[in-house]
């Protein structure tokens, strides 16, 4: 437990059964983590119960960053790693995992607390360095920390902070990635090649986008094969919600595989599904809308639950 200037850790923990290497790594994990609160939340402050997870997200970070700095990765005291559980989140329990809620919301909506303030809160303070850069990320971290000490904030002084190192709103990071229901999950709807013009053209939607708030963007690596699996293109495109994409290629392009590796974070239904394939069409062959037979069905099944639910009123009215 942490306390100004003060950390307890109890000596129980030698009796956790657990075997003597992980026992060691734990009280290491622990004894970081009580310390790092003597900067989030001790030194500066927030209302544990409106905004608890800003604290303890930025000190299980600051956990992990111990991990990185000193035993060289990020993910050395993850017994489970954030980012494989929080892409099978949804899929485990049936309901969202929104970060940015007090502790009565999360009861409201049954979000588990520990989970998104823990757990998914660090990992988007990760994806957030990714982004910046570490030296970039420190510096936000420093400059929050020397206009708000002995202070209590909200998620949106981090946020200031942040942009004013990067030189650039973050209202496309911060917005979607605490303040959605849902993460993004991806589908190919339009994956065609001209072979006249050498054109190949792929649309990406999000199947959860009309259930959020917000646009996701994030980097995400593409790939392209032939006929023979052998990769002819890669690069990484920015997914920013719907987004459509051309490629100029001089070879017959048979598959184009989103590959979900690093820190792409999406909604997957099993732990291996680490990569979203589709099949290239040629124009002449491809017909409009049929790529989008699995969007058209979850809007059909939105809808119909629409009408059912409105029916029911209506009968209960009569």
């Amino acid at each position: 437990m942490e306390y100004p200037l003060q950390v307890y850790i109890s000596e129980s923990i030698d009796s956790w059964g657990y075997p003597l290497d992980v026992d060691r790594r734990l009280l290491e994990k622990i004894i970081a983590h009580e310390v790092c609160h003597q900067w989030w939340y001790n030194l500066i402050g927030n209302d544990e119960v409106d905004v608890g997870f800003l604290d303890e997200g930025l000190t299980c970070w600051s956990t992990d960053y111990f991990g990185e700095y000193y035993h060289g990765n990020w993910e050395y005291f993850q017994y489970t790693r954030y980012i494989d559980e929080v892409r099978l989140y949804y899929e485990t329990y049936g309901y969202s995992s929104k970060i940015n809620q007090s502790v009565y919301e999360c009861i409201a909506t049954g979000t588990d607390y520990y989970y998104v303030a823990y757990h998914k809160a660090p990992l988007i303070f990760e994806m957030l360095r990714q982004n910046l850069g570490l030296t970039d990320f420190l510096d936000g971290l420093k400059l929050y920390f020397e206009r708000h000490k002995f202070e209590i904030v909200l998620l949106s002084d981090l946020q200031q902070a942040f942009e004013d190192v990067a030189g650039q709103s973050l209202d496309w990071f911060f917005f979607p990635w605490f303040d959605n229901l849902y993460l993004p999950k991806y589908s190919i709807t339009k994956n065609i090649y001209n072979s006249e013009t050498q054109k190949l053209e792929v649309t990406i939607v999000d199947l959860n986008e009309p259930l959020n708030d917000y646009d996701y963007s994030q980097r995400v690596p593409l790939y392209i094969y032939d006929a023979s699996s052998s990769l002819i293109s890669s690069q990484t495109v920015w997914i920013n919600g719907t987004t459509e994409l051309s490629f100029t290629l001089s070879n017959q392009p048979h598959r184009v595989s989103l590959i979900y590796s690093d820190y792409v974070l999406v909604q997957i239904e099993h732990e291996y599904d680490l990569a979203l394939d589709s099949i290239v069409q040629n124009v002449d062959q491809w017909i409009p809308g049929y790529e989008m037979a699995s969007f058209l069905m979850i809007s059909l099944i939105l809808i119909g639950f629409v009408i059912v639910n409105y029916k029911r009123k209506i009968k209960n009215k009569i």
